[in-house]
C-alpha cells in the first residue's frame, strides 16, 4: 500500500508527523500506530491521533482490511486536541487514558485507565511505564517490542528543523535549543522529584534503538546514545534509588 500521511517505520509500526505549533513555536504532533499481532487480538493500536480524515481512515482500514479492534491511546493530561471524532468511533472499552486525563474530560468515554499495573490486550506486544510524580502532566510512555521502539509524548523534544527567529528565541528561553531537550514548562510539572527519576530510570532499561517523540523528528539508532545521556543528566540531583 502507498501511503499519504502514514510513514511505514518497521513492519508493523507507523507514523505521522502533523502540523501543530504552540504560542507561535511550531513543534508539530506525532501519531503513532501499531498493527497488533493475532496473539494479541489484531486490530490497531491508535497512539495520540491527529485531527481525524476520511483519507487518514482510509489509510487505517488498509493497514487492517480485517477490521480489528482498534485501540485509542491518550498518553496524558495534555494530549487531549483532536479526540472527540475518536472518541466517537472507537469503543469506550478499547480506550485507554491516565486517571488525571480522566478527571478533566468526565463526559469522555473512557473504559481503561493507563496505570503500571494495568494488563492490556496489547501489553504483550507494547509495554508501558508512566512518569510519576508529575501529576499535572501524567504522561505515560511506550515501548513498541518487536521495533525496540520507544514511544514518548512531552519528556522529550527533537526539534532539529530551522526555524523563524522568534520562534527559536521562544524555544531558547524554554530551554529547548536544537535537538534533544527537555522543555522548561515541563520541567515546572515535576513536583516529586525521587518518584520521577525512578520512573526515568525503570524506563531506560528497556532495549530499545529508535524513539518517536510527540513533538520534533524520529532518534534513530544512532542518536539514541545521545538521548540516554540527555535524560541520564537530566536525572542528576534526583533520588532514584
Amino acid at each position: 500500500m502507498q501511503n499519504t500521511i502514514l510513514n511505514q517505520l518497521a513492519p508493523d509500526l507507523f507514523e505521522t508527523n502533523a502540523p501543530a505549533s504552540m504560542l507561535g513555536m511550531e513543534l508539530g504532533h506525532r501519531m503513532v500506530v501499531v498493527r497488533l499481532q493475532p496473539e494479541s487480538g489484531g486490530g490497531l493500536w491508535i497512539h495520540s491521533p491527529i485531527a481525524w480524515s476520511e483519507a487518514l481512515e482510509a489509510e487505517l482500514d488498509a493497514l487492517d482490511p480485517e477490521g480489528g479492534p482498534r485501540h485509542l491511546i491518550i498518553p496524558s493530561r495534555t494530549h487531549d486536541l483532536h479526540l472527540e471524532p475518536w472518541l466517537e468511533r472507537i469503543p469506550a472499552e478499547t480506550t485507554y487514558a491516565p486517571v488525571a486525563l480522566q478527571r478533566a474530560h468526565p463526559d469522555w468515554r473512557i473504559g481503561q485507565t493507563l496505570a503500571d499495573q494495568y494488563v492490556a490486550p496489547w501489553s504483550g506486544e507494547i509495554h508501558h511505564q508512566g512518569l510519576r510524580g508529575a501529576p499535572r502532566v501524567s504522561e505515560v510512555d511506550f515501548l513498541h517490542v518487536a521495533s525496540k521502539t520507544l514511544i514518548l509524548t512531552d519528556c522529550v523534544f527533537n526539534l532539529t528543523a530551522p526555524r523563524p527567529f522568534l520562534a527559536g528565541l521562544l524555544l531558547r528561553l524554554n530551554a529547548c535549543k536544537r535537538g534533544i531537550c527537555t522543555t522548561r514548562i515541563f520541567r515546572m510539572t515535576i513536583k516529586d522529584q525521587r518518584a520521577f527519576g525512578a520512573s526515568i530510570a525503570s524506563m531506560l532499561r528497556w532495549d530499545f534503538e529508535r524513539v518517536l517523540v510527540g513533538h520534533g523528528e524520529v532518534i534513530e539508532a544512532d542518536g539514541v546514545p545521545e538521548l540516554r545521556e540527555h535524560l541520564d543528566a537530566f536525572l542528576d540531583g534526583f533520588a532514584v534509588g
